[in-house]
């Protein structure tokens, strides 16, 4: 016996294993475009009660990922940012160093979008006890760069690259470090 059904993205193919009565369950993702599929679950069962109750906890768990997903979707499309001209964005990042990056904003094209441009920024007298570290605040109006428009993501955050995001400054002092 054999049987397949598609629900949704998953491809489920019901076979009886051999001549005995072990059920054999194969599961592959329908929208696969890969030349050689590979299966998400290729499992054999003792019987066919297992396999189904298998079966079951693989489409409840699918249910909840498109449900999920219809939801950040949603989220996403009712998102609308807060930020306003003059606001000061912060992103600190880097590998053995922390750099920080300021940015002000300099208008809103749209609720989900903001012009900034970068600014300058100024080291402060607090000690770090480290010689290759300080505290930088930025200076507001002082322009070091073009316009960008950017994109505001859930959350306020606004992305440049993947390994630094930018958000809205707290107005506290910002860690710097540098390297050699």
């Amino acid at each position: 016996m054999e049987r397949e059904e598609t629900i949704g993205r998953l491809q489920i193919i019901r076979r009886d294993w051999m001549k005995d009565s072990r059920a054999w369950v194969t599961i592959y993702n329908a929208n696969s475009k890969a030349r050689i599929r590979k299966p998400m679950y290729n499992h054999l069962f003792k019987s066919w009660d297992q396999a189904e109750a298998f079966i079951a906890r693989i489409l409840s768990a699918e249910a909840d990922r498109i449900r999920q997903a219809e939801e950040q979707k949603r989220a996403r499309a009712e998102f609308v940012h807060d930020y306003k001209p003059g606001d000061i964005l912060v992103a600190s990042w880097g590998w053995e160093q922390t750099n920080v990056d300021f940015y002000q904003v300099t208008d809103v094209p749209s609720p989900k979008s903001i012009g900034i441009r970068p600014i300058e920024s100024r080291y402060t007298d607090k000690p770090t006890g480290n010689s290759m570290a300080g505290f930088v605040l930025p200076v507001p109006d002082s322009f070091s760069g073009d316009r960008q428009v950017k994109r505001v993501n859930i959350g306020n955050q606004v992305r440049f690259e993947s390994y630094r995001y930018a958000h809205k400054w707290e107005g506290r002092e910002q860690y710097s470090s540098w390297y050699a």
